[in-house]
Formats: C-alpha cells, sequence, structure tokens
C-alpha cells in the first residue's frame, strides 16, 4: 500500500517586474486514489501568499503582471494513494514521518498508526496502532 504523493511547492521571489503565463491541472479535481486509496491534494495558484495583497489565481493564466518584490508559489497536485491507507505498513508510515511526508496527527488520522516521539526520531506504539486500526474497522479490540 502507497501514501498519496505529496506535490511540491516552489515560492518565488521576483526582484524586477515580471509577466508570466500559467498553464496547470489538477486545481479543482483532485487525483483520484486506486483500490481504496484517498485522493490526492490539488493544487494552488497564490501570489503573495499570507499578505493584504494575496491573491489565488485560476489554473490557466497568460501574462501576469509581477511588480518587483512579489512572491509567487504554486503548489503542485500530489498524486491519489494506492490501497487502504489503514493497511500500509507502520514502519513504512514512521519513515514517512521521519522524512517530513506525513505528521504525527496524520500518521493517527489517515493511516492508523500512533507514533510517540522520542530524543531522537519516533516509534511506534504498537498497542495503540492496533486499537487504532480496529476501531477503524469497526471491531474493539477485547
Amino acid at each position: 500500500m502507497h501514501r498519496r504523493a505529496p506535490g511540491f511547492t516552489p515560492a518565488t521571489l521576483f526582484l524586477p517586474e515580471a509577466r508570466f503565463s500559467i498553464r496547470s491541472s489538477k486545481h479543482v479535481i483532485a487525483p483520484q486514489g486506486v483500490a481504496g486509496g484517498k485522493d490526492g491534494q490539488t493544487g494552488n495558484l497564490t501570489v503573495n501568499p499570507g499578505t493584504s495583497e494575496e491573491k489565488h489565481l485560476p489554473t490557466r493564466y497568460a501574462d501576469y503582471p509581477l511588480k518587483a518584490g512579489d512572491v509567487f508559489r504554486l503548489e503542485t497536485p500530489g498524486g491519489g494513494g494506492l490501497g487502504d491507507p489503514f493497511e500500509r505498513d507502520a514502519e513504512a508510515v514512521l519513515n514517512d514521518v521521519i522524512q517530513g511526508y506525513v505528521s504525527i496527527e496524520k500518521a493517527a488520522s489517515d493511516y492508523g498508526v500512533a507514533l510517540v516521539e522520542t530524543a531522537r526520531e519516533g516509534q511506534i506504539d504498537l498497542e495503540a496502532t492496533m486499537h487504532l486500526r480496529a476501531a477503524r474497522r469497526g471491531k474493539g479490540l477485547e
């Protein structure tokens, strides 16, 4: 079972004035998961994110003007998952957390893997993981 593929989020600071055109896809309809996998995330195109001048642009835009100092952020969509995420190997989920692909909270909610932080990396709480996954299947542990 494979996790959803993360998108890529580059941000570019424009020093001089510029103009750009873009043609992208999967910003409205998410990439579909298969065999029980979750859909991927949609993309987003933002100029000056997090400021009073923030503007979200459509996925296809031609000749957009940028001022000196504008920031352009393109969040590419991620791929859909393959297979039930609660069937993903717990060690693989731990590795995803260590690599920064998945948060500890998402490991629990999206994959049914409970982690405890240690001084170095993290480790799987096997008992809590069994309970999370059993609860998802509708079968409590005795």
